[in-house]
């Protein structure tokens, strides 16, 4: 059912398309400099492309100086990430296992008049990774999560619509299909671009094909393929995150971006290919980079959102073993998901990340058991970052905000533009030189900070366009009378369809939870990838009313009850339209006032006292009391010079983001 709703969506949604491209790095480089590879993420898999049958400019000559044997030809899709299309392409069967087909594209090149050598694949590294493949990435992953569906192509959606004949895509075993190619991306047109994309999974091209598909680039395998590569292991473990893509897919449809990745990172370990320590780095460097929330600071510090993913994964399957699996196969996605799997253990989401993030600072076993180490990776290797700290380094320090550190830099350097903190993000802070001991007072804000969203015009209230992963409300209340139960009002809404929706929602417990209302208007029809915490919500509005609407709502349900009435306008990771106006709201004839929905802020907040004792110093965590009301507290500090304390700050929230201050007092001598 799953494959015949997207197949249906794909022809609806030709029109709709995004690719992100991974941040560009520091200046021009010249254009034999090495390519720095990436991975399409979320953004593209859940998007449906268009297929472009137009020519497009690709060189004349084939792969030159190859060794390769082809054993069939066949046309298969090929991703122009450049334009957001996918294009056809002639590919050749070059090797076969068990498991297993690898395809090569019959033409590597480079757009006509590109200075670049064409990409050449040999005969001995298709045999190498078919090898690595069915030995070693697939019976891992296979057995540590679980087999992916079976595709034989006997559904293929492209032979349904007469492209190719009947049976073109079958294969009765069926195989995993793996596609090599020249990925037509920014650096494809543009030789200075300095980032490439490594590899992608597309659940479109299960769709078209009806088979298990990833696809991989052809980009310099002469040193990236291998164990003594100059760049050791990197398309294998490409092999292995998009495989875990693929499977995850089929196992956790609905589950949140950040676990999803997290797993795919994961796979670097379990398939024995090592750390990526470069990868953590970048998020050492921004440790205020949202866990939970994808591109929470924007494309240009997407490297730390892996890191983060990463590390958590780790960290999860160090102290939890098999918690992954037994996560991935209870069906239930998201943090609600790893709380289930983490009941075993008589802990949940918040705890783990709590030790986890103060893991990540103090690297060390000596305290807490082992709970702020990790057992498979050594953060204390030459070469590993340390947490970015914020530095103070006086005794008595006035009130100050977190953002007044400034704005994060990523790792290269490349200012993000954002001073608060997203939720599951965490900022350090450092005190030195305390001449005598001090108390920390903490004071965080009591509301997250949501800067886009609705807003009123007029008498009209719109909730903007051009903002991916929006989740604003506004919010009204009021008695629904018996003798006339409706909430009606006059709406125009533009909304993506199938991917964006718009929520009418009534809560009876004074918003603790919310139930979305349905009439004629509503639906629960939806993409297949859409957002999982879109699907949660439906019914909802989307696609576009084309003109004003007197929409009404029956809450005969609620007939003599006080309830809240909310307005939730919710989008994916990519592609707006217009949005949505709403006026004149009125519930059992009354007219009922809006405001923006205020989302609270809960804070985890820990000092660590760095206490010098003959001759060593002794790391000492301590968890402030923060009043959940007033998100404020304080705790006291024996760190005097040479010890030091650190200040860590998390707020947890369900969007936006959210600012502190602090201020250190001393003690009198």
């Amino acid at each position: 059912m799953k494959k015949i709703l997207s197949l249906l969506l794909v022809l609806c949604l030709l029109s709709s398309f995004f690719a992100t491209v991974v941040p560009v790095q520091s200046g021009q480089p010249k254009i034999y400099t090495p390519y720095d590879p990436a991975i399409l993420g979320p953004e593209f898999r859940e998007k449906d492309l268009p297929i472009d049958n137009s020519p497009d400019l690709i060189s004349g000559s084939s792969s030159p100086s190859s060794d390769l044997v082809y054993l069939e030809n066949k046309t298969w899709l090929v991703l122009d990430d450049y334009y957001g299309r996918y294009r056809f392409r002639d590919f050749g069967l070059v090797a076969e296992g068990d498991f297993t087909e690898i395809w090569v594209a019959l033409n590597l090149s480079y757009p006509v008049g590109d200075p670049r050598p064409t990409p050449v694949i040999t005969s001995s590294q298709v045999s190498y990774l078919l090898a690595e493949f069915e030995n070693n990435i697939y019976p891992t992953l296979t057995n540590y999560f679980a087999e992916p569906d079976f595709l034989d192509g006997s559904f293929s959606l492209l032979e349904y619509l007469g492209y190719f004949p009947e049976g073109y895509y079958f294969n009765e075993d069926g195989k995993i299909v793996i596609l090599i190619s020249n990925i037509m991306d920014e650096n494809y047109y543009d030789p200075t671009y300095p980032v490439y994309i490594a590899g992608f999974y597309s659940p479109s091209f299960e769709v078209y094909f009806d088979r298990n598909i990833i696809s991989i680039d052809a980009y310099d395998w002469a040193n990236r393929v291998g164990p003594s590569a100059a760049r050791p292991y990197l398309y294998e473990s490409i092999f292995a995150h998009e495989f875990q893509h693929l499977i995850h897919d089929d196992w956790q449809p609905a589950d949140e971006l950040f676990i999803n990745e997290g797993c795919s990172e994961f796979t670097r370990l379990i398939c024995g290919y090592g750390p990526d320590y470069r990868r953590y780095n970048q998020f050492f460097a921004t440790p205020d980079n949202s866990l939970t929330e994808w591109g929470d600071q924007g494309d240009i510090n997407i490297l730390a959102d892996y890191g983060a993913v990463a590390l958590w994964t780790i960290y999860l399957e160090d102290h939890y073993p098999g918690i992954l699996r037994q996560f991935f196969l209870s069906g239930v996605g998201g943090i609600e998901g790893l709380n289930l799997a983490l009941s075993s253990y008589r802990t949940n989401f918040n705890a783990v990340f709590h030790n986890w993030r103060l893991a990540n600072l103090l690297r060390t076993s000596l305290i807490g058991g082992g709970i702020y180490n990790y057992f498979s990776i050594n953060l204390n290797a030459p070469g590993v970052s340390q947490v970015k700290m914020n530095q103070i380094k006086y005794q008595y320090v006035p009130w100050t905000y977190g953002s007044s550190f400034g704005t994060t830099k990523t790792a290269l350097g490349y200012d993000t533009g954002i001073k608060e903190i997203a939720t599951y993000g965490t900022d350090y802070v450092k005190f030195t030189d305390w001449n005598t001991r001090g108390t920390i007072y903490f004071d965080g804000n009591d509301y997250a900070t949501l800067e886009m969203g609705w807003e009123l015009i007029g008498d009209v209230w719109y909730s903007g366009s051009g903002v991916d992963l929006i989740d604003t409300s506004i919010v009204g209340e009021g008695y629904v009378n018996p003798a006339n139960p409706f909430l009606t009002f006059e709406t125009y809404y533009d909304i993506e369809e199938y991917w964006d929706f718009g929520f009418v929602q009534v809560s009876t417990d004074g918003g603790a939870s919310w139930t979305s209302l349905s009439n004629e208007y509503t639906t629960f029809e939806h993409d297949v990838n859409a957002l999982p915490a879109i699907i949660e919500n439906l019914p909802g509005l989307t696609c576009t009313s084309d003109d004003w609407v007197n929409m009404e709502f029956n809450l005969s349900d609620y007939a003599g009850s006080f309830v809240k009435i909310r307005f939730r306008y919710m989008t994916d990771w990519a592609t707006t339209y217009e949005g949505w106006y709403v006026t004149n709201v009125q519930l059992s004839g009354s007219p009922m006032a809006l405001a923006k929905l205020q989302l609270p802020v809960n804070f985890q907040v820990t000092v660590v006292q760095a206490v010098y004792i003959f001759g060593r110093t002794v790391l000492i965590p301590v968890d402030m009391f923060v009043n959940s009301n007033t998100e404020t507290g304080r705790t006291y500090s024996i760190a005097t010079k040479p010890g030091y304390t650190i200040l860590v700050v998390t707020p947890i929230m369900a969007s936006g983001t959210a600012d502190y201050k602090f201020t250190v007092v001393p003690s009198a001598r």
